[in-house]
């Protein structure tokens, strides 16, 4: 997937006109720490405000971003330089989530992630939770549809302090790396927390996908195909672990 950043490195200056107003400290570390990320590649938030701070000579702790000022950054510094291609790979990524989640309509897809945040990155990838028991249902679905996937889990958090490993599927669908999380029905009523910021994660239904298409953003999904229906299916390498 092509860089979706700003084109031209900026460095610690405020890129702010003659006369304007002096911006406070927090928000250049956040501005700083947003482009770091994204010439980076990387999502480490809080090596990249150390870095944006000490760049800028700040010396207080009390000066530094939470995650989601930075995350409101990086969306405001796209926004600015869309040369990068930012528009474009937000669409891309909003047509394979509206195609995909067409498919998995009968486990109840959320989007989550980048996408949910109005993000895209060089590392962003499509995260959909899906909802079913046993989570082989989700396995034998794609594999009856010719969808080739990885087979592995990842360990999410809950406010409680809990730690689930959760099964997961790592595919590419439409040129866009997807990790596909098989959570139980009751995964449908507690999000897990998010790295960001530590809160429940949010979670949107593929119908977010048309208000975007209504305001502008991307084109509306459509309707959900049939199975059997002679759909062609994109496959990747098939690494799924025989168990």
């Amino acid at each position: 997937m092509k860089h979706f950043g700003p084109g031209t490195r900026t460095g610690g200056a405020p890129a702010d006109g003659p006369g304007a107003s002096p911006i406070p400290l927090r928000a250049r570390i956040a501005r700083e720490a947003a482009l770091i990320l994204l010439h980076s590649g990387r999502n480490d938030f809080r090596a990249a405000k150390r870095k944006a701070a000490v760049r800028l000579g700040a010396t207080h702790s009390g000066s530094l971003p939470s995650n989601r000022e930075i995350e409101a950054a990086i969306r405001e510094a796209q926004r600015a330089s869309d040369g990068g291609g930012y528009s474009e790979g937000l669409a891309t990524m909003r047509g394979a989530a509206r195609t995909l989640c067409n498919l998995l309509a009968p486990f109840h897809p959320k989007l989550t992630g980048d996408l949910v945040a109005g993000i895209c990155r060089e590392t962003s990838t499509l995260s959909i939770h899906v909802f079913a028991e046993p989570a082989e249902e989700v396995l034998e679905f794609l594999e009856r549809n010719r969808v080739r996937y990885r087979s592995t889990e990842r360990t999410v958090r809950y406010r409680s302090g809990k730690n689930e490993r959760v099964p997961t599927c790592e595919l590419t669908w439409e040129g866009m790396p997807v990790e596909l999380l098989v959570f139980s029905f009751a995964g449908q009523r507690q999000a897990p927390v998010s790295r960001i910021d530590g809160r429940p994660m949010k979670r949107l239904g593929p119908h977010a996908l048309v208000s975007d298409a209504r305001s502008g953003a991307g084109p509306g999904p459509e309707p959900h195909p049939a199975e059997g229906s002679g759909v062609s299916l994109p496959c990747v390498p098939n690494d799924r672990r025989q168990g």
